[in-house]
């Protein structure tokens, strides 16, 4: 189907068409037709400039058959259409979408049925978002009986727009398909502006009275158009006014989200259309639709021209929209406009928490433009580290306290990263180091770019990537090279291949079975019959912890559509502990480096960007902020009175388990085999222990092995063993790679890893560890009889999608060795 986009979009004829194409087709012409149709149809093509207006008769037929699809399938109006639409159809994106809410109530739909850029026109357009939604739906089955008729919803949704919000004074207005009646009815100001757009062409929407404007707007004498041009820059402010429903997955819908992740302040939509490889008009509308909706506005508009040829009545809008964009960030200060910055890759868990946590609406409105639009750019994020400054440290509710913790730890790490002065990997590019931002990236949005698309965007954007750690197990792990990327070196990585790869290098491991999809299990295996839970993983599914004694049935229902893994967890009478350590372990020098820094960016952003503000001049401020052993929590720091950053201690107990860990020969192994001691993450590793008298292992949630915390069986042994982790032993579970935000002192050890990497021979070594360990993971994969051809399938570059290796075979893996399973 996409083939046959291509070769529509270049006004190909059947003739022309290469003969796989026509094979494709059967060989009919017709077929060909009406798939030429169906695609402009779809994609609200102009019928002028395109291949289908060989195919139609009658352009009104076609326009009106347009109208009728996009209305079925809920659609946006097709604002560059407009003059077709109002000048020939009397359609109006008022008339148009009044339409759309008469069927819906009509047929009992669901508000929930329309797409999000859809509803957000609405609710600009009508006033009707979700609550007046409900009441009209309600308030059309009251009337209903048994012999009364339904109330009508086109009596019950209003009669015209609503007075205009979100226009800027450079729209451009254009006169409306005018009749008898209505010029009857115009004052006479409304007639001489109406006279001079007939006579002149459109005009200024600034050239003319604000309320003026309006009132002929509400009349539906005039319409608005957004011009963009070639040369515009745009900016993204946090949304307002976002509906968020569903996605429908139009083309418009598409390219308006691969805009949005794609877009900064310092790209003209020319070279966006460059990048992205899309039509430059296509763009030029998605950009425009962005501005009608008050999602975007230019950014390089002239106050001073404005205000000279505006009417009056625009000059306070003007004055407060030259205000806002003029507001000094403390540490943009000194920080160049353009350039590539830092991007710290996140994915859709960490939007939630922001909205599902005790935080202010300011800190949520930033979080739904993180999910829907992709990215918090560098320009916002002053406004959103002070929403996160508002975040209370403490919270009666203990889930709500765990958001907290995260969305502290966030802010306290983008402060570090936004203040550095030789970040690794830096000195590698021509940009100069003191002068990056940083952008927030959302991994499921990079992710919908295809390939080529996504390294353009990345290696013209940013100079550094770090993710942050774990990301959903839903969504490949996205990887790469230029730039540098601090996370999964391969999507991979992520995947049950590295779980059976680890379990393969630590003979201490559970015995491991990886069955291939397909297959039917009559009974679980007999090496994991002495285990009381099991792990269980499949591909695209958060893993859990299941007893043994009920999951066979769940297994067979999964291999139907996907490999399984299952590992052996717990044995009875078993306390199994989870406990995450870094792959490095930071020096005292490194933690005070990281202090100083932190103390220095928090500095900067209340007192504003010092450039002779340093680490080492700083370090004197926050000696005590980050350290081993006790700290005296009654004496107060000086960054406490001026950011509240969250004081974190690694404890000496802490660092001593850590250290502990490292030293059993699981761990060093895997450190040493897969060349380790250059990469940013955590090992998380599983310490079995006998149950002591009254104790028995109660962590079945899978928080207790991977995800957001150590859960509550963890909590419990460290109160009851004091934290005796000298007994039992040790196993390796999982690698996560980059900056974890759940635990505090882990985070701030991962941090010191990622700052100590400022040499070229650390760079060259984070390099070479990331080739080696996709090296050992491929050869792993292909020896262990994975598919090929989907490996070969995710190194095309003209493939957009990635696809997981699955197993041919079903494999084991007891005490270290791999077999297959006859």
């Amino acid at each position: 189907m996409e083939e046959l986009d291509k070769y529509i979009e270049q006004n190909y004829t059947f003739a022309k068409l290469p003969d796989t194409v026509k094979q494709s087709l059967g060989n009919s012409k017709t077929e060909w037709d009406r798939s030429v149709i169906q695609y402009s149809w779809s994609h609200q093509l102009r019928c002028k400039k395109n291949l289908v207006r060989k195919l139609v008769k009658d352009e009104s037929i076609y326009y009106q058959n347009l109208l009728q699809y996009s209305k079925e399938h809920l659609m946006m109006y097709p604002y560059h259409l407009a003059d077709v639409l109002i000048y020939r159809h009397d359609t109006t994106a008022f008339d148009y979408y009044h339409s759309i809410l008469s069927t819906m109530l009509n047929t009992d739909r669901s508000y929930d049925a329309l797409p999000n850029f859809t509803a957000a026109d609405c609710l600009a357009l009508m006033g009707i978002g979700r609550n007046e939604y409900i009441d009209l739906l309600n308030n059309s089955k009251s009337g209903r009986g048994m012999f009364r008729k339904r109330i009508s919803p086109k009596t019950l949704l209003p009669k015209q727009p609503l007075p205009l919000k979100n226009v800027q004074h450079w729209w451009l207005v254009r006169a409306g398909r005018i009749t008898e009646a209505q010029v009857k009815s115009m004052s006479p100001g409304e007639q001489m502006a109406i006279d001079g757009l007939i006579d002149k062409g459109p005009t200024q929407a600034g050239q003319l009275d604000k309320d003026l404007l309006s009132q002929l707007y509400i009349k539906s004498l005039v319409y608005l158009e957004v011009r963009i041009e070639d040369d515009d820059l745009i900016k993204v402010p946090p949304l307002e006014g976002f509906v968020m429903n569903r996605v429908l997955g139009d083309y418009l819908e598409k390219l308006l989200y691969k805009v949005f992740v794609s877009i900064d302040e310092h790209t003209t939509v020319a070279e966006l259309a460059q990048v992205l490889r899309v039509n430059l008009q296509n763009v030029k509308d998605a950009v425009s639709m962005y501005c009608r909706l008050g999602f975007a506005s230019k950014k390089n508009v002239s106050t001073t021209q404005a205000l000279a040829d505006c009417h009056a009545s625009w000059h306070v809008d003007i004055h407060t929209a030259a205000s806002d964009s003029s507001k000094p960030s403390a540490l943009l200060t000194e920080r160049v406009t353009g350039g590539k910055r830092v991007g710290i890759l996140f994915d859709a868990a960490l939007t939630a928490i922001l909205m599902m946590g005790n935080f202010s609406p300011g800190l949520k409105k930033h979080a739904v433009t993180m999910f829907e639009a992709g990215k918090l750019t560098d320009e916002l994020m002053d406004e959103f580290l002070h929403e996160l400054d508002l975040t209370p440290p403490n919270d009666v509710d203990c889930e709500t306290q765990e958001y907290a913790q995260q969305a502290l730890a966030l802010r306290d790490c983008i402060r570090v990263l936004r203040n550095h002065d030789n970040l690794p990997l830096l000195a590698q590019t021509d940009e100069a180091s003191s002068s990056l931002g940083l952008d927030l990236v959302k991994c499921e949005s990079l992710l919908s770019l295809d390939k080529a698309t996504r390294r353009r965007v990345l290696s013209r954007n940013y100079a550094l990537l770090i993710s942050l750690a774990p990301l959903g197990s839903e969504l490949p792990a996205l990887s790469s090279e230029s730039p540098f990327h601090h996370g999964p070196c391969v999507p991979e990585c992520a995947s049950i291949w590295m779980r059976l790869m680890l379990a393969s290098m630590d003979p201490s491991a559970a015995p491991t079975y990886m069955f291939a999809c397909g297959t039917r299990l009559d009974t679980m295996p007999s090496a994991l019959a002495a285990y009381d839970r099991v792990f269980v993983a499949t591909v695209g599914h958060e893993p859990s912890i299941q007893p043994l004694a009920s999951v066979l049935l769940m297994l067979n229902d999964a291999l139907a559509h996907s490999p399984v893994l299952v590992q052996g967890h717990s044995h009875r009478n078993e306390t199994v502990t989870t406990l995450h350590v870094p792959l490095r372990l930071p020096t005292q020098a490194e933690l005070d480096s990281l202090n100083a820094r932190r103390v220095a960016a928090c500095v900067s952003t209340v007192g504003g960007a010092n450039p002779s503000a340093t680490p080492e001049s700083a370090a004197s401020a926050g000696d005590d902020l980050i350290s081993f052993g006790e700290s005296d929590a009654s004496a107060p720091t000086p960054v406490a009175e001026l950011s509240q950053p969250a004081v974190v201690d690694i404890a000496q107990d802490t660092l001593n388990r850590w250290t502990l860990v490292h030293k059993d020969s699981s761990v060093s192994r895997l450190v040493s085999e897969l060349n380790l001691t250059h990469a940013v993450g955590y090992v998380t590793v599983l310490h079995r222990q006998q149950a002591k008298d009254g104790m028995v292992d109660s962590g079945s949630s899978l928080k207790d092995l991977i995800s957001l915390d150590i859960g509550d069986a963890t909590d419990t042994n460290d109160k009851n063993d004091n934290d005796d982790t000298s007994d039992g032993t040790y196993s390796v579970h999982e690698v996560q790679f980059g900056v974890p935000l759940h635990e505090k002192e882990l985070n701030q050890a991962v941090l010191a890893a990622v700052l100590h990497q400022g040499d070229d021979a650390s760079a060259s070594a984070g390099l070479e560890q990331q080739r080696t360990l996709a090296t050992k993971l491929y050869s792993f994969i292909v020896t262990n009889q994975g598919a090929r051809e989907d490996l070969l399938w995710n190194l095309d570059d003209n493939n957009s999608h990635h696809r997981m290796p699955y197993p041919t075979v079903s494999l084991q893996c007891v005490d270290g060795v791999v077999q297959s399973i006859l």
